[in-house]
């Protein structure tokens, strides 16, 4: 009896041990992560891979880009120019050609205010993460910004709206409200009148799609959908969902990975990715087969890139490096 008492107690001290190890790792991770300290190396690359790669074998550095000036997470490629468009740490679309290395700034006009200002504080993650609505207006960055839907046009969200810019008729056009984020897909087109978007109901972000002259409808019925792509073919979409677990009283929220088929609206989970905030959101589709996605390391290891097949769920841990991952593209 006394024995097992004994043991007993020494599982609990191991639990509490463990957790005290735990958050502390997290502190010390933070402090380093976010530290000023200009000693620390802060060059950040894309990773670059080739179509119909299955990943088989671990990743090569040689092929990645290096952009030590991109403010976000999210880059976009376009395989016609061989190009990539991201934001610079100034908040400026810049477009850089892969083949040269030339870079070129995209000169984008004034944006006029708008007149009405429709529940904007429940529809901005920004006003809810980092501040009130009239703080977050002041911010002049573009976020998201992707090329097309059609030749000599790029899209991007500016204060909670998506916004089309055709950079040979200098015109600008407003389609509907989108949620912003400098580390989320939050919108995708499939042809030029259709577009998939991240739209805030009340507190939680749901996945719409908006259709021109028709307006948006729900797409998929959840409310904790935090970044998301869609497949080639437009059949699946591929999310990362919010969802939140007590251990010893102590709530953590981590993401899981969920494909949903758009048609039969069949969802399959493919397990949690980490938590919330040790994961970049970059997702990708580098074959039919797998899917590549991002986790911020610990320590000195800045990104973990991680394999995941969908048909059996694995996930393998192909390349880490000690700058960070921004983006990833598949040529």
């Amino acid at each position: 009896m006394r024995k097992g008492i004994w043991i007993g107690i020494l599982l609990i001290r191991a639990i509490y041990y463990h957790q005290i190890m735990y958050f502390a790792e997290e502190i010390l991770y933070d402090e380093l992560y976010y530290s000023e300290d200009e000693s620390i190396e802060r060059e950040k690359i894309v990773l670059c891979f080739e179509e119909g790669m299955e990943v088989e074998r671990r990743y090569k550095e040689e092929k990645n880009i290096i952009l030590n000036d991109s403010s976000q997470y999210f880059i976009d490629y376009k395989k016609e120019t061989d190009s990539i468009l991201y934001v610079n740490n100034e908040g400026e679309v810049m477009e850089k050609y892969l083949e040269t290395g030339k870079e070129e700034r995209i000169e984008i006009p004034p944006i006029p205010e708008r007149l009405e200002e429709e529940k904007e504080e429940q529809r901005s993650f920004y006003g809810e993460e980092y501040g009130t609505m009239e703080e977050v207006r002041k911010d002049p960055s573009y976020y998201n910004v992707q090329y097309g839907p059609e030749e000599e046009e790029i899209t991007f969200v500016y204060k909670g709206i998506l916004y089309i810019y055709n950079k040979e008729k200098k015109e600008m056009e407003e389609i509907t409200e989108c949620e912003g984020s400098d580390h989320r897909n939050t919108y995708q087109w499939i042809n030029k009148d259709e577009v998939y978007i991240m739209y805030r109901d009340e507190r939680w972000v749901s996945l719409y799609l908006w259709r021109r002259g028709k307006g948006k409808t729900r797409a998929i019925e959840n409310h904790k959908i935090n970044s998301f792509r869609v497949s080639k073919d437009g059949k699946q979409i591929l999310c990362n969902e919010l969802f939140s677990k007590s251990m010893d009283s102590i709530i953590t929220t981590t993401v899981k990975i969920v494909i949903e088929d758009t048609t039969s609206k069949e969802k399959i989970e493919m397990g949690e990715i980490g938590m919330i905030n040790k994961v970049n959101y970059v997702l990708e589709h580098v074959s039919d087969q797998y899917i590549i996605y991002i986790k911020q390391g610990k320590g000195k290891i800045k990104s973990k890139v991680y394999r995941l097949d969908m048909k059996t769920g694995r996930k393998k841990c192909i390349y880490w490096t000690y700058h960070e991952v921004v983006g990833v593209i598949v040529r």
